[in-house]
This record gives C-alpha cells, sequence and structure tokens, in this order.
C-alpha cells in the first residue's frame, strides 16, 4: 500500500502540469467532444502565447444534472488563465508535495480517500467510483486523457480502512462540507501552507501568494469560492482540506471522500465532539458544515447500503454466455424502479445500467430494455450522460428507434430548460447522423449556454443549413465576443475566423488550434471532405 503522499510523490512536476492543463480543463461531465489536449501540445511545442498579459478573467457555465434531479454549476475557466495557476502548482509542486506529507504523516490510516493520483500505465483496467459512491466505469490502459484520476479508488494500494475503524467503535457520524468549492476562500490556501500570521505579513512576492492569487484570477478577481470542474480546484481543496484531517486525526479515527467525512467513535458523546471539532476546525479556513447532511448513527450498519446488496442479489445468476429473459430483465428493472422510490436516488437506476452493460438481452429483452430506458431518462436527465457508453455503443438499436430517442431528449430539454440534455441531443445527433425535427437556432439561442450554442453551430453545419443561419451563429458569437468572450469563450473562438479575434485568441486560432476532438470534426464532415476554416482570416 502506498500513503497519501507517495501517491503525491509519485507525480513529477511535469507530469502534473500536463494531467492538469492538456486532460483537466473540461470536466468529464461535459459531453465528451472537447479536449484541450492541442492546446496544452501547441504550449509545450513553443507557441508565441503572452501568458503575461493574462489577468483577471471569467468563466462559462455549465449545468450538470445530479441524481437528485437539481443541477450543479461547473465552470470552465478561460484557457490562459487556468495554465497560468497550473504552471505556478507545477513550479510549486515540491512545496505543495512537502505541505502534503506533513499534514498526513502520522496518519494511522490514509484518510483522505478520493485524490488526484498517477494512473498506472500498465493497468489494463481501473475501477472508478464516483462521488456518490454508487457509479462505477473502467478505463482501458492507453488512454492517456485521464493521466490522474480524481475520483479514484484503488484498495490495493489505499488499503480499506473501515473494518479496523469499526473496532471498538459504536457510532458513525457522517457529515460534509457546506458547499465546499463554492465556499473556499483562496487567501484560505496561503493559511494552510504557511500559516495564517506568515501569510498576512507576507502578503506579496511569496510562492503560496501566487498560488492565492492566480487561483482567484478564474473568477474575475473574486477570492471566495473556486471553480467546480477542472482538475486543479481537485488540488486546491486537498491543499485546504489535508490541513483540517492532520488536526482532527489526533483525537478521532475518520476517513473523507473529497467533502464528505465519516468518523467512527465509541460513543454518542465523542461523536458529538467530533461534530464540535470538525466545525471549528473548517471555520479557521472560512468552511463550515452542511447540517442537512450530518447524522449520527447507532452501529453496527450493514458493510454495504441495502439496495447494492438488493440489486447484486438479483443480478447474481445472470450467466454471460446465456441470454437474459424479458421476465428475468423486467424484474431486475422492476427491483431497481422500486429501490429508487424508497430511497429516493435516481443513482440506483444508474447503477442498474451499468451492472448489466454486459449482459446478453434476447430480442425481447432487448427492445424492453431500450423502451425502459426511454422512459426513464425523460424523466431522471441524470441518466442521459451514460447512454452512448452503455446502451447505444452496447445494445441492438434501430436508427429510428435511436431518432426517436434522441429528439424526445431534445425536446424534454428545451421544455425543462435543462440545457445539458438538449446538448447531449445534439451531440447525439452529430455523432450518429441523426435528424432532429424541433431543432432551429433561435432555440438555442435563448439558452446562452455556450456549450449548447457550440453543439447547435456544428450540427446545423454538419446539416448544410445555409449560410444565412450559419451566420445568426457567427453574428451572436461576435457580439459576445465584443462583450463576453469569458463567457462564451469556448463558443466564440470556435465559431469565429482569426479576424475577428483578439490577442491570444487569435494567435491560437492563426495556428489552427481547436477544443473539439479530432475524431468529433470527423464525424461533422459528409464525404469525408475536412473543411479547413481555423485557418481562414
Amino acid at each position: 500500500m502506498k500513503t497519501y503522499s507517495e501517491q503525491m510523490n509519485r507525480i513529477s512536476k511535469d507530469e502534473l502540469l500536463k494531467g492538469l492543463v492538456g486532460y483537466g480543463l473540461f470536466p468529464e461531465k461535459l459531453p465528451p467532444f472537447l479536449s484541450s489536449e492541442a492546446f496544452y501540445n501547441h504550449i509545450e511545442s513553443g507557441s508565441n502565447l503572452n501568458f503575461t498579459a493574462v489577468k483577471e478573467t471569467g468563466f462559462f457555465e455549465y449545468e450538470s444534472m445530479r441524481n437528485i434531479n437539481i443541477p450543479r454549476v461547473l465552470g470552465i475557466p478561460n484557457p490562459f488563465a487556468y495554465f497560468n495557476l497550473c504552471e505556478c502548482l507545477s513550479k510549486n509542486w515540491e512545496n505543495l508535495c512537502q505541505h502534503f506529507y506533513e499534514n498526513s504523516k502520522d496518519w494511522t490510516h490514509k484518510i483522505s480517500r478520493i485524490h488526484i493520483r498517477k494512473i498506472s500505465e500498465n493497468s489494463k483496467k481501473i475501477f472508478q467510483l464516483d462521488y456518490e459512491g454508487t457509479s462505477w466505469y473502467w478505463l482501458e490502459s492507453g488512454h492517456r486523457d485521464n493521466l490522474f484520476s480524481m475520483n479514484y479508488k484503488d484498495f490495493k494500494e489505499d488499503g480499506n480502512p473501515v473494518s479496523k475503524l469499526l473496532i471498538r467503535s459504536t457510532y458513525l457520524v457522517n457529515a460534509d462540507i457546506s458547499n465546499c468549492f463554492g465556499s473556499i476562500y483562496t487567501h484560505a490556501l496561503s493559511w494552510s501552507l504557511v500559516g495564517k500570521d506568515i501569510a498576512k505579513q507576507e502578503r506579496f512576492g511569496k510562492w503560496h501568494n501566487d498560488i492565492d492569487k492566480l487561483s482567484s484570477s478564474l473568477k474575475q478577481g473574486e477570492t471566495h469560492g473556486i471553480l467546480i470542474g477542472p482538475h486543479a480546484s481537485s488540488v486546491l481543496s486537498e491543499i485546504i482540506l489535508v490541513a483540517v484531517d492532520n488536526e482532527l486525526s489526533r483525537n478521532y479515527k475518520f476517513i473523507r471522500n473529497v467533502d464528505d467525512y465519516s468518523c467512527y467513535t465509541k460513543s454518542h458523546e465523542e461523536a458529538e465532539r467530533f461534530l464540535l471539532d470538525l466545525s471549528d476546525a473548517l471555520k479557521k479556513y472560512g468552511l463550515s458544515l452542511n447540517h442537512k447532511k450530518t447524522e449520527i448513527l447507532k452501529l453496527p450498519l450493514v458493510s454495504k447500503q441495502n439496495w447494492i446488496r438488493e440489486l447484486n442479489l438479483c443480478t447474481q445468476n445472470l450467466d454471460e454466455d446465456v441470454e437474459c429473459t424479458y421476465p428475468q430483465l423486467a424484474a431486475i428493472l422492476d427491483t431497481a424502479v422500486n429501490l429508487m422510490l424508497i430511497h429516493k436516488n435516481s443513482a440506483i437506476l444508474n447503477y442498474v445500467i451499468k451492472i448489466l452493460q454486459y449482459t446478453k438481452l434476447t430480442d425481447s429483452a432487448n427492445e424492453y430494455f431500450i423502451d425502459t430506458l426511454h422512459h426513464w431518462i425523460l424523466i431522471y436527465p441524470y441518466l442521459i450522460p451514460l447512454l452512448e457508453e452503455y446502451v447505444f455503443t452496447q445494445r441492438e438499436i434501430s436508427k429510428q428507434k435511436l431518432e426517436e430517442v434522441v429528439n424526445d431528449i431534445y425536446y424534454m430539454g428545451l421544455e425543462k430548460k435543462t440545457y445539458e440534455a438538449v446538448s447531449y441531443a445534439l451531440y447525439f445527433a452529430i455523432g450518429y447522423d441523426l435528424s432532429l425535427s424541433t431543432h432551429n437556432y433561435e432555440k438555442i439561442e435563448k439558452s446562452n449556454d455556450a456549450v449548447l450554442l457550440l453543439l447547435g453551430y456544428l450540427y446545423d453545419k454538419k446539416n448544410r443549413v445555409g449560410k444565412s443561419v450559419l451566420g445568426k451563429y457567427k453574428e451572436y458569437a461576435k457580439l459576445k465576443a465584443e462583450n463576453e468572450m469569458d463567457k462564451y469563450w469556448i463558443f466564440c473562438f470556435e465559431v469565429l475566423t482569426t479576424g475577428l479575434l483578439k490577442d491570444n485568441w487569435k494567435k491560437l486560432k492563426k495556428d489552427n488550434i481547436t477544443f473539439v476532438k479530432p475524431e468529433f470534426l470527423k464525424k461533422l464532415l459528409k464525404n469525408e471532405v475536412i473543411e479547413e476554416e481555423h485557418s481562414k482570416k
């Protein structure tokens, strides 16, 4: 097993920069058509971009639906300002690793369970969990866009301390930080790194001040809150939270998954003291507990959530070499719905979709499965990002049915103003060459969503709707570039030609750099003809 600091020390400063900039600008929650790899490679090869001129910038927002049918707002920063922050973290990686070591060297077990780490290049497959601890997926070897993982657990390297923490424990305390990333005070990064008194004395010209300043520069100089989404934010949050862990570890047995704490105590009184001490430790850095999610439970408890156990029992008799029949599948899906209604957690539907991904189905079962998911996703848009990997590429589905599903997603998204759903509908339509019967430019423009606007433009470009419609996108992009470039940068940069861009954006465009993945660009083109618009002036 490797300790927390050993995991950090495995990453070189150059690898850190590449991982954060080349593969960590865009959150995984976005439709997977964007990448910053070309941007990083361009810088690495010696670009003429002027990073010193980049000061305080804004960002564009993207709403991603959570399993409770409430969106989480992600922030995607100006790439030039983001590079400056990541370069600063890289240059000071030795100091940061020392900070992580000093605050974790006395741990008896790894407290921080989910953190940035290097994924072994020799591993063929890696098991990975999401923040809810219920979803899982595989990373194939050779996929370099996940050099580091933010949501990763490897029990071989990390161990599983829970069984030992349970010994002599009578109560379990569950607690989490209220709006963790949104509440982080960037000055608190310096407080954690060198101490509050020193940080206040050394306000300028020190490495810890640089991290503070460049973190706030992503939000137009605001010192309250860091962006949810970019991988650098996970490094920033660990700077503070590992110091909180260190303080509490002297008196309590607990683990932390990002901003969720689980503490094991001998008495109810000790459980209450932990909550008080955790609250006090967080206050030192401007953070607070989410009291709605705080609970003290009497032990023992089952080792897994009941619904996971029930679903596993439901599917354990499935044979990978024998087709699952309609009645068998219906029973499994009905069980999942029943558990979801009991626990009020649509992550249960997420889980069952994933555990069935390699199950062979009879024709009738396959049809029922597709129809059921068609029904589910219109009620729980949280499930839509699963469709391509776990359904469209795994199941027999006609183009007619696929078009019906995608059109319903598009219409539902517009009706409910769930623009993530509309974005995915356009992404699917482009990727699978589908027609959207209700699509038009005016509906897309009203969203004020940069990702949706770009996908709308790419869809219309693929379908050759005519210069008049594409001209509307370009005029809108030109307007936004003049007044709100940071808020719409991904849309403006990709749509506008070199002559309509300024400064670093102009240089980047002139060098034919794009943030759209090459394989997705190919899907836009009919008759395999590549249109080189990025070089036009």
